[in-house]
């Protein structure tokens, strides 16, 4: 942002003086059509407009970009008071210099970013804010399954069992809360809940998820999932106006983790880094990115960590900063929360106590489908370590002759079905390789990558992107020089097979990227599509002595 400056910079003092005195000595020149006069003239007219450039107001100087500051959050110094969310939470610094509040009260908030993009950062922000305030109501549920939230477990109800069972269970008691909640407004005449009868005798209950999707896509019971969606849904449209919130975050915002059902009944919306347009437009709007809103633009680095965009007022999304709480802050802020909560209410049960009802236990016990094998381990058991890619009927063969007591009776149709329940219906490619001819199989790189059952290819290239960004310029040079080198090699470093048109050659990193390797030149080395198929990941002793064995 520029502001005026009261004087011209240097430099423009420099041109335009240069400038004036040639044309002020021309004029005088022809005005007196004298040499030692016009040179005089010029003279005077440069001292004139030097005179007159010393007072003038133009010109304008660089401040610094407000989003570039690292600011630490206010509560992270704020004495052991209790203190009210209702009137809103400051949470950063907005792009002009000017700070931004969230209000929680005006409904549920959406929050995405990728990993270690700012999201953690923000949402501690909201946490920490209602930790200090008596008159909320806490819960915590952890999709990672980490330990998270454990610090507030004395103020808060916590789970971190990452049990889609568990929140379903907390989210019908929860609805249930809204709906007396309601009844309890009715008698008291009003319609939603206000600022006195908040601070009074009904206080607001504020749920945190964090990776939400974990909830929302279950297997094998794929009803617990939908009924999670279901009661989400339900608890955000009309919970707010019975001081009932939910603040979701994920990584990703696609259909498959945060359905539209979701989506439509949330009205606050913050991003952070997020992979790419599609799903920026998914939490910030469609056309936002065209508009200028585009977080996927974000650049990767600590400099840029908790730069996002925010959409809380349903008109535009305001780029923002947000403040800075550390974890050790956030051990301080609870313990402040419990002294401060236990002065003013001794004993703080949670309002909300779920309990296993009977439509629940129907929801868990019913449309289950039953795992008697692991398919996914089993189609890895019958892959050979040198094949990179198999056809789906090929692999069927295997696997019926190794468990014919469960596979015999399989058809290619059941056998796509389990693939799509398996999670990697997503791999699966079209290629020809002998008389099969329009076949669809599998690769070797999306079902060894991981057991997470996330898309491996979309992990690796997030994992060499982050390797790459570590390089320095010089160490980015020899990589893109070592990566020339590979593409000219002969042979492979493993089996010293001939590479080529046929067997063209292939970067492997000698310790892998999710084993804490580099990009660096020195970790690459040529290797055959085969060879880097069937190490995968695995440190290379351990590979050539599991090739050796079999």
């Amino acid at each position: 942002m520029d502001r005026p400056k009261n004087r011209l910079n240097w430099p423009m003092r420099v041109i335009v003086g240069a400038l004036g005195s040639v044309l002020l000595g021309m004029a005088a020149l022809m005005l007196f059509n004298g040499v030692w006069v016009g040179l005089a003239g010029e003279f005077v007219f440069v001292l004139l407009l030097l005179f007159i450039m010393s007072r003038l107001t133009l010109g304008y100087e660089a401040t610094p970009d407000p989003l570039m500051e690292v600011r630490p959050s206010p509560l992270v110094d704020a004495p052991a008071v209790p203190l009210s969310v209702w009137d809103g939470i400051e949470v950063g610094t907005k792009a002009d210099g000017s700070r931004l509040a969230v209000s929680l009260n005006d409904g549920s908030t959406l929050l995405a970013g990728q990993t270690r993009s700012g999201k953690t950062v923000f949402m501690n922000n909201l946490i920490a804010a209602c930790a200090m305030d008596p008159s909320v109501r806490l819960a915590m549920f952890d999709g990672k399954g980490t330990l998270t939230f454990r610090r507030y477990q004395d103020i808060a109800k916590v789970d971190r069992s990452a049990d889609p069972a568990e929140l379903l269970k907390f989210l019908t008691e929860l609805d249930r809360e809204v709906e007396r909640r309601y009844e309890m407004l009715a008698d008291l005449g009003e319609e939603k809940l206000s600022r006195e009868i908040y601070s009074s005798s009904m206080p607001l209950f504020v749920v945190f998820i964090d990776e939400v999707g974990n909830y929302t896509v279950t297997y094998p019971n794929k009803k617990i999932g939908q009924s999670v969606v279901h009661m989400l849904s339900s608890v955000a449209a009309k919970g707010a106006g019975a001081g009932v919130l939910l603040i979701l975050a994920n990584q990703r915002v696609s259909v498959e983790f945060i359905p539209a059902k979701i989506r439509a009944n949330i009205s606050q919306r913050i991003s952070f880094r997020v992979a790419d347009r599609i799903e920026n437009d998914m939490i910030l709007g469609p056309g936002s990115a065209k508009r200028g809103y585009d977080a996927s633009s974000i650049p990767r680095g600590v400099e840029h960590r908790g730069i996002g965009f925010a959409d809380i007022d349903g008109h535009k999304p305001v780029k923002f900063r947000a403040d800075l709480i550390e974890y050790k802050d956030t051990l301080a802020i609870a313990a402040k929360a419990a002294r401060v909560r236990g002065a003013v209410e001794p004993s703080l049960p949670p309002t909300v106590e779920p309990e296993l009802t009977e439509d629940v236990d129907d929801v868990l016990e019913t449309d289950v489908l039953v795992a008697e094998r692991d398919v996914t381990e089993d189609i890895r058991s019958v892959w050979k370590l040198d094949e990179e890619r198999l056809h789906n009927s090929v692999i069927l063969d295997r696997l019926k002759a190794q468990h014919p007591e469960y596979y015999g009776e399989w058809s290619a149709q059941l056998f796509g079905r389990q693939l799509r329940e398996a999670g990697l219906a997503k791999f699966k490619r079209q290629f020809t390789e002998g008389d099969r001819v329009n076949h669809w199989g599998l690769y070797a790189s999306a079902l060894f990558a991981g057991d997470d059952g996330k898309d491996s290819k979309t992990e690796r290239r997030e994992r060499e992107q982050a390797a790459l960004d570590m390089l320095t310029d010089h160490e980015r040079m020899l990589y893109e020089a070592k990566l020339a080198e590979i593409q000219r090699a002969s042979a492979c470093s493993f089996c010293h097979g001939m590479l080529g048109p046929d067997n063209p050659a292939t970067a492997d990193h000698l310790i892998p990227l999710n084993a804490g390797g580099t990009s660096h030149a020195w970790n690459l080395v040529p290797a055959c599509r085969s060879c880097n198929s069937s190490k995968r990941d695995k440190p290379v002793a351990e590979w050539l002595a599991t090739r050796e064995a079999s």
